[in-house]
């Protein structure tokens, strides 16, 4: 006789609810129902699994070893339950993407480019949210996969795969007379500049506050403003210069809009890839392949990395 899977899901509600009455509840079973179940998976391994001592459940040494192995059989199968559930509500033929701001706007337009000419099967789903609003989303597993700027260490059901690291730099209008700024600008000359600044819930604002502080440094925010658009509007007007990274502003250093002066030990942040380590889909393993080959062939990269860009002269 083999162990079942309703043999190991019976083992597992008596050592979490540690009584026999209240796994029987857990389960919907019962009670008759979940002492046979023991006695029959006891009765195949052929030794106990649990001993019953004041009004506990312990594991014996057998069943010390037997509980990893049904935690991942009864996690794995639900899996599977969820993926077939899937297929019957249509979900298998999309894939449901969370991406914080930064990413949406400058990094997910490749990813998801790539990933439809491979796989014009898939329709894609892209919402753009906060990053805490990604993580959870992900977590309940109400979006496939998400990207998210977020220092914060994800819990163990989740994976969590580096794409890439953004630099932040100073941005400033040629107009403002900060030409004089010579790169890498430090951190005592960079808290001498009027700067506009990020809202406080952003990631960025988070990562040069953190910056600052670690530097000894005080950074002068004249005015804050809640969009990177708005943000690049602002320092084109003259109104201050700005912490961006070098990706953000590409486009307007190319056509002499902005420059762009890169910052001594810099603030950092990473982007992340994150979904559940348990989804096995080829839907979502193909996503994950696409991402980390975009990454790898420097088709993200090399947009944080070209040399052929305006930026700040040297003093004559």
């Amino acid at each position: 006789m083999a162990i079942t899977l309703q043999q190991l899901k019976v083992f597992l509600a008596v050592i979490d609810a540690q009584s026999i009455s209240a796994a029987a509840q857990q389960l919907e079973l019962r009670q008759s129902t979940v002492s046979f179940h023991m006695q029959a998976l006891e009765s195949v391994a052929g030794i106990p699994l649990l001993i019953r001592n004041h009004h506990r459940w312990n594991l014996t040494e057998a069943g010390k070893e037997l509980v990893g192995y049904a935690r991942t059989l009864t996690s794995t199968a639900a899996e599977a339950e969820r993926v077939l559930a899937d297929f019957q509500s249509d979900r298998q033929r999309r894939l449901l993407i969370g991406t914080s701001q930064v990413p949406a706007t400058y990094i997910v337009p490749i990813v998801v480019e790539r990933f439809h000419a491979l796989r014009p099967d898939i329709a894609l789903v892209v919402e753009n949210v906060p990053s805490p609003m990604v993580r959870r989303r992900v977590e309940e597993r109400e979006i496939d996969v998400g990207f998210i700027i977020d220092a914060r260490p994800v819990p163990p059901a989740l994976e969590s795969n580096l794409v890439l690291e953004d630099e932040i730099g100073c941005v400033f209008s040629p107009n403002t007379g900060l030409q004089w700024l010579k790169a890498p600008i430090t951190p005592d000359q960079l808290q001498a500049i009027e700067l506009i600044g990020h809202a406080k819930d952003s990631s960025t604002a988070q990562v040069c506050d953190n910056w600052a502080l670690n530097q000894g440094v005080s950074l002068k925010t004249s005015v804050t403003l809640g969009s990177i658009d708005m943000i690049k509007t602002a320092v084109k007007r003259g109104m201050g210069a700005a912490l961006l990274s070098e990706l953000m502003v590409r486009d307007e250093i190319e056509k002499g809009d902005l420059l762009y002066a890169p910052v001594h030990n810099p603030p950092r942040r990473q982007l992340r890839l994150i979904y559940h380590r348990e989804q096995k889909e080829s839907r979502l393993q193909d996503f994950v392949k696409i991402v980390q080959s975009t990454a790898q062939a420097s088709l993200l990269h090399r947009r944080l990395n070209q040399h052929n860009i305006n930026t700040t002269p040297d003093t004559p």
